[in-house]
């Protein structure tokens, strides 16, 4: 089975970059990170460079990666500026041609996609260090700038990480040839329930994007046919 190092950027001590309402990097890294990794165990064997909210040097980073073979390194970061009308996501890799460009891409396309946000592109730099130190093919994404308040808003919230998740385990997936399993539909909890509808469709698609944009939200949901 392919090995893919998952590595959640900065923890510890170091934050990352800091949003206008103090949301931390280093938090949406982790988070965006394990769940990226819980939706690619089914195609691939995962090993994240850390778990927790942890300091590990870049140098470490690197070497966890190697030393687990793995096939491909994915570094998952939040992006920031000093003007905060900036935002929108990237993708980066070491240098043009290869492997590490073709995942570059099919991870970009598919933030695009499921954010909404600017497509900044796939870019390069040779110079860094996870990128340069990596045996594998590697990549860097910044999926969105936690210095721009809308993006910021969107990073808080549990669906949007987990929407950011999906979108980079759908760019390895195809990279890799592969699908990934389709989610299971959500069940009603067991027991007394007091009931909120929101709304009634005759067609799924319809009643899956109300759905999606109140997970969005910050609300849970279900889909129940009738």
């Amino acid at each position: 089975m392919v090995k893919i190092c998952i590595d959640p950027g900065h923890g510890g001590a170091d934050p990352g970059a800091i949003g206008p309402t103090g949301l931390k990097e280093k938090d949406v890294n982790m988070a965006v990170g394990l769940k990226l990794a819980e939706l690619l165990k089914p195609i691939a064997e995962v090993k994240l460079t850390r778990t927790k909210d942890i300091a590990v040097s870049l140098k470490d980073r690197a070497a966890i990666a190697n030393s687990f073979g793995c096939d491909y390194f994915i570094s998952v970061h939040t992006n920031s500026f000093t003007d905060r009308k900036v935002g929108g996501v990237e993708t980066w890799a070491y240098a043009p041609g290869g492997n590490g460009e073709k995942l570059a891409k099919a991870v970009q396309a598919e933030l695009v996609k499921a954010t909404g946000f600017a497509n900044r592109g796939v870019k390069f730099n040779s110079k860094f260090a996870v990128l340069r130190d990596t045996k594998a093919p590697a990549i860097i994404t910044e999926n969105g700038f936690i210095s721009n308040p809308d993006e910021e808003k969107l990073l808080k919230t549990d669906a949007f990480r987990e929407k950011i998740a999906k979108a980079i385990a759908q760019g390895v997936a195809k990279q890799l040839g592969k699908k990934l399993p389709e989610p299971k539909p959500a069940q009603a909890p067991a027991g007394k329930l007091y009931k909120v509808q929101v709304g009634a469709y005759k067609e799924r698609k319809n009643a899956e994007a109300m759905l999606a944009k109140l997970k969005n939200a910050g609300f849970d949901g279900f889909i129940k046919q009738e």
